[in-house]
């Protein structure tokens, strides 16, 4: 006999996206509880373009979809707004395999409840509560800790991203700016700065 207590509960997610081969992500499965968000059904959404079911989700979520595919990591506490007027949830947003026929790619989104008041965020001098801002510290914070080559631009983003790489400070000329978007002579470690001088 099993014993059904030992058991963790499995959590279904609210969204299953594909990405077939040359084409853009696809909705594969959602939940009856988002699709009442939406106000469509289930069959209505299956196979539809993940842009055109959640055309002003901030961040992008076919954009977080790509990430997590090309990167080869989840994601997870992602402050997103999916639909205008309704409140922020947090998604996490994970590897799902491949579809049943090898074809495509799969993500599966779980979301859930992002609190009532969201708190502000102190980032490096950088403060916001709002979707859009969470998603630039966010992006900091993934780009600092890389040997990617960025474009900041403002003097404040600059010195973010600086700081969570550890810099003190940019001395002599290796911090140059752009001016506008000027291509620079050489970049200071992969970083190219625009906005005013980082002293």
């Amino acid at each position: 006999m099993i014993n059904s207590n030992i058991y963790l509960p499995v959590i279904t997610p609210d969204l299953v996206l594909v990405l077939p081969a040359n084409s853009d992500w696809k909705v594969h499965s959602v939940s009856e509880r988002l699709s009442t968000i939406l106000g469509r059904s289930v069959s209505q959404l299956r196979g539809c373009p993940v842009s055109g079911v959640f055309p002003d989700a901030a961040p992008s979520l076919a954009d977080l979809a790509t990430e997590v595919v090309e990167g080869g990591q989840d994601l997870f506490a992602i402050r997103i707004r999916l639909v205008p007027q309704q409140a922020d949830v947090l998604a996490d947003i994970q590897l799902a395999g491949l579809t049943d026929d090898y074809q495509s790619r799969q993500v599966q989104v779980v979301l859930r409840s992002a609190g009532d008041v969201p708190e502000a965020e102190d980032f490096h001098q950088l403060v916001g509560t709002s979707v859009v801002m969470r998603e630039v510290f966010r992006k900091i914070r993934l780009y600092a800790a890389s040997d990617a080559t960025v474009i900041i631009t403002g003097e404040t983003g600059a010195r973010a991203a600086a700081r969570r790489r550890g810099w003190k400070r940019c001395r002599g000329g290796s911090c140059q700016c752009l001016a506008g978007l000027t291509p620079i002579a050489r970049p200071f470690r992969g970083v190219w700065f625009s906005g005013s001088p980082i002293i």
